[in-house]
């Protein structure tokens, strides 16, 4: 019991202190986040890191998604309009009824699931975020067809993630 109430009042000294704040939408980027688990044990992790699991947890799913080839589930993850920077020019989306991707194109070339290679968070704050993903695209026999990096800015509207832009190294990434 002693040991609960020690625990209670370091996390109180800690609100008090005005390193969290009880209301999610207002914690900064450099705030700790203070929770008080079952067993009474308090976890204390830094806001900033919260964010950037949160963004890599999301373009992981980003490419689960992508691996059903659903146009509508992989669309999910776009903001209307967004832009796309694939070559020299900027594409910049703003139907939302159009598809992100033509996957019978995609198939065409071998495709037939990408594999996660690596996912780094080169910039995060509460609505904002660059993530770097490095993918393959994977043939029928487990072979890399391509493998290169993607960079994703992300930004939260209305409480949701959502793609802004997103630019491919490779000029060979035919996507529709």
């Amino acid at each position: 019991m002693k040991t609960k109430f020690i625990t209670l009042a370091i996390t109180l000294f800690f609100c008090a202190s005005g390193f969290i704040y009880a209301d999610e939408k207002n914690k900064k980027i450099d705030d700790l986040n203070v929770e008080i688990l079952p067993d009474g044990t308090v976890k204390i992790v830094p806001v900033k890191k919260l964010i950037e699991k949160e963004l890599k947890d999301y373009v992981a799913k980003l490419v689960e998604d992508f691996n059903t080839a659903k146009p509508s589930v992989y669309k999910s993850y776009y903001h209307f309009p967004h832009a796309k920077v694939f070559s020299t020019e900027i594409e910049w989306i703003s139907d939302p009824d159009k598809p992100v991707v033509d996957f019978d194109k995609l198939r065409a070339t071998g495709w037939v699931k990408s594999r996660t290679n690596e996912i780094e968070v080169m910039y995060a704050t509460s609505d904002k975020g660059v993530v770097r993903l490095n993918f393959s695209r994977i043939d029928k026999d487990g072979n890399a067809i391509i493998t290169t990096d993607a960079i994703y800015t992300l930004t939260k509207i209305k409480d949701k993630w959502g793609i802004s832009v997103v630019f491919a190294a490779a000029s060979n990434l035919p996507l529709n």
